[in-house]
């Protein structure tokens, strides 16, 4: 994955501090499930995130250089998703734009007066999905629930003075 974030950031009275954070990542995560009972070679189907974003509000208390903070919100991905029947060969693809919920944790950094290191772990939900691939006998019907956890490493520029 590679992507950016940006967002501002209020301080509250004390150390705690109050922000507004959105992000955009292209992504290149799959996940492939072979059904060997089908024949050789197996039917098979694929899932692949090729993109996601999220609108975040973010809460922290800041201590000396670090800020420690929980994050929650809105997570968009596109997910496409591939099926393959070995007899007869045939593939079909169906896309879709998801919508769920998005919450971590994380730790920003700062190394210099405007530069950010960040640590952060998030959880994403984007429902359950239920496919019906023409591609197999009728009525067959596929359910996915979609969530994912990810550690990210992000490094930022900080525009204050």
């Amino acid at each position: 994955m590679v992507g950016g974030y940006a967002g501002c950031n209020l301080y509250l009275t004390g150390n705690w501090l109050v922000c507004l954070e959105g992000d955009g990542e292209f992504a290149n995560i799959d996940g492939k499930k072979d059904y060997f009972n089908t024949g050789t070679p197996a039917d098979s189907y694929q899932i692949d995130i090729n993109w996601r974003a999220s609108v975040r509000g973010r809460l922290g208390y800041v201590w000396g250089n670090v800020l420690l903070y929980g994050t929650a919100g809105l997570a968009i991905a596109g997910i496409e998703h591939e099926y393959f029947q070995n007899f007869p060969a045939t593939f079909q693809t169906l896309d879709s734009t998801r919508t769920g919920w998005t919450a971590g944790v994380g730790i920003d950094i700062s190394l210099t007066k405007h530069l950010v290191g960040r640590i952060e772990y998030r959880h994403s939900d984007f429902g359950k999905i239920t496919n019906v691939p023409t591609i197999y006998a009728s009525g067959f019907a596929q359910h996915h629930d979609m969530n994912e956890d990810v550690i990210r490493l992000g490094l930022s520029y900080k525009f204050d003075n």
